[in-house]
Formats: structure tokens, sequence, C-alpha cells
């Protein structure tokens, strides 16, 4: 799991003004919107969020996972300083007519130039956990003739191959090895699938493993026990971690910076041990919410609804403004200010970063 190369002062990955869109009866849905980030050589990164924040179609980009209608559409993702959309927006656009707008995609071209690029960065540069593996893993192949494939394609087959399957499935905690490598995918129970998943992510030895929900389809003795396993994989590793999550409580376990998600875009990024203070006053109304509903569930379920809307992402200015409770608080200036305005990400006198024109003088 230290597959590092080049200088460790670079970062591995670069995400600038990334655009994610799709259309819907005629209309743009943002899915990820201007959101700039990077990971630099063993960084622990949470990516927090609700559903449709854009937390997994931010890390779908970044693996090249949603080269299909309409994708990716603009901005710069770079793996070791090489832009892997570079050009592609010469394939891609957004049309309007007749009132109608939607995004026009030669999808051959763009899908043939993108994959070219991401042959060789996939699983040896970035590697990827999924929320449900049982989707992932395919029907069918045993598991070990999946993992024995996976590394034939990188160059590693024979007795090589089979001691690199054995020592990563011991780690994986599974008793009997010979076993679980005749298995196919549906005879795999829900932990045994995600460890599995974590072998195929980790056997190439990746810079940097995306973990995005890795824990969500399991109950909770399993989840505990993924959760453990991924604590230990990773406590004297010098891989880089993205873990995506809605649970903050886990992310506090193994990241030390935080970026909050709302409707598409960042709307807050700084180290998670300030942030999940709970008299930090600086944090965005929106990471606040998230903090209360650490500590209390059912108070924060009952006054924040936190699934993300078209309305939202259609919004010119804050895209919280409908729900943020500091709304009430601040002048008519200041509010139209909110309300016609998207504030980008504003400096604190902190020292981490805040997109709200409130939080952001602090």
């Amino acid at each position: 799991m230290n597959n590092q190369t080049g200088d460790s002062k670079i970062d591995i990955i670069t995400v600038e003004g990334l655009k994610t869109y799709f259309c819907s009866n005629g209309k743009i849905i943002k899915a990820v919107d201007d959101v700039s980030f990077s990971v630099a050589p063993m960084q622990r990164i949470g990516i927090a969020g609700e559903s449709g924040s854009g937390k997994t179609q931010t890390m779908y980009s970044i693996m090249g996972l949603n080269t299909g209608v309409p994708g990716i559409i603009d901005g710069k993702i770079e793996i070791h300083g090489q832009d892997v959309l570079r050009d592609l927006s010469n394939y891609c656009k957004i049309v309007h007519s007749d009132g109608n707008t939607m995004i026009k995609k030669d999808v051959y071209k763009w899908a043939r130039l993108h994959h070219s690029r991401m042959r060789e960065i996939r699983g040896s540069v970035i590697s990827m956990v999924f929320q449900e593996p049982k989707t992932a893993l395919s029907p069918f192949f045993t598991v070990g003739k999946q993992l024995t494939e996976t590394l034939k394609v990188r160059g590693t087959e024979g007795s090589a191959s089979q001691e690199m399957i054995n020592s990563l499935l011991a780690k994986m905690q599974f008793d009997s090895i010979r076993e679980i490598m005749k298995k196919y995918p549906h005879q795999l129970s829900g932990g045994e699938s995600q460890r599995i998943m974590l072998a195929l992510a980790l056997i190439g030895q990746p810079q940097v493993l995306i973990a995005d929900e890795p824990t969500t389809a399991l109950d909770a003795v399993i989840r505990h026990r993924i959760i453990d396993l991924l604590g230990e994989l990773f406590h004297d590793s010098q891989s880089s971690l993205i873990y995506v999550s809605h649970n903050l409580k886990v992310l506090k376990e193994f990241v030390e910076d935080l970026i909050v998600m709302y409707g598409g875009r960042i709307v807050e990024k700084g180290p998670i041990k300030d942030i999940l203070k709970e008299d930090y006053d600086a944090s965005h109304p929106y990471t606040v919410a998230l903090r209360s509903y650490l500590n209390n569930s059912n108070k924060v379920h009952r006054t924040h609804n936190f699934q993300i809307n078209q309305a939202i992402t259609d919004r010119s200015g804050c895209q919280y403004y409908c729900r943020c409770p500091l709304i009430g608080r601040v002048s008519e200036r200041q509010r139209k200010l909110c309300q016609n305005e998207q504030p980008s990400l504003l400096s604190t006198s902190s020292g981490h970063e805040v997109a709200c024109w409130v939080k952001g003088k602090l």
C-alpha cells in the first residue's frame, strides 16, 4: 500500500473547478459544481454530506467512472501533474434549444481518450471501495479468478501472484483462504463481499484509496468489523485516504482534514479536530447541523431535511439559503447578498475555509 513515486511533496491528486452535470426534464442538475481540493502523500481526507450532496459523483469523476451521458463537462483533475480531463470539453457542451437545456456529448470519443489516460492510473495510483460491493464484483468469476486476473493485468503471475493474494486475504481476516477463493460473489456474505472488494482495491498497492461509504450496506456488527479492519490497514500505511461518509463519528477516527459538501459544492474545508468542536463558531451552518446530528440524531432529523433536490442546485445564491438559521439574524443587505450571490470559499481567522458570507468574515 505504499506505491509512492516522484517527489513526496507534490500532491498526488489536484481537482480544480470540477463540474459534473446531468439532465432531467430539460434542465441541468449540477451534481458537482466548481469543486476544488487536493490530496497530498499520506494525507487522510474525509468528505462529509448527506445523500445528493455530490460526494460520490466527485469520486466517480476522479476515477473516471461516469464517462457516459453526460458525466464530467468541465474542470481539471491532475494525477501527478497530468490533467486527465485535458481537451475532453471539446466533446461535451451544454446546448439550449426550444426552451430546453441539454448536454450534447460524443460519448465514444470522450470515453476513448479518457480511458487511455486512466488505464495506468486505476488500481496502481488510485483505487476505490464502493458502497455496494456485490454489484462491483463480477458475478461470473470466482473470488480467486478476479484476484489473479487483477494481478495478471499488472504483470504478476504464478507463485508470486498466489503469495500476494494469500498475504492480502490473511490481512482481510479470512479463516480459510482456499475456500473463499473458490466462492462466487453471490455465495459471499455482506462482510465477506466488502473485504474482497477491499482486497481488490489494495492489491495494486495504490497511492490513494477512496473509501465511498464502505460500511453503509452492512449490519452494525459487520460494520464495526470493517471499520476496525480499515483502521488496522491504515495505521502504519504510507497511502493517502479519501473517506466518504455521512457519519462524522467514523470520519473522526480516520481522517485529519474534512471537506463538507452540500448541493454539489464544497461549503467548508479544514482540520476535522477544529470543525467538530461544539464551541467552534466559524463553521458553516450546514456543518453545525451535521455536527448536531452527530450528538442527537432525532433532534436534527426533525428540524433539517438533508435530501438535496433540483431546486437547490438551480439557486443563484447560497445553496443553503432556504434552510439557513442565520438568515433571520442578519441585516436586509446581508440577506440579499446570501439570496442572490453564491459565496466562494472564504478564509476565516482560524485558518480554514467556509463558503458563507456571514461566517467567512469571522
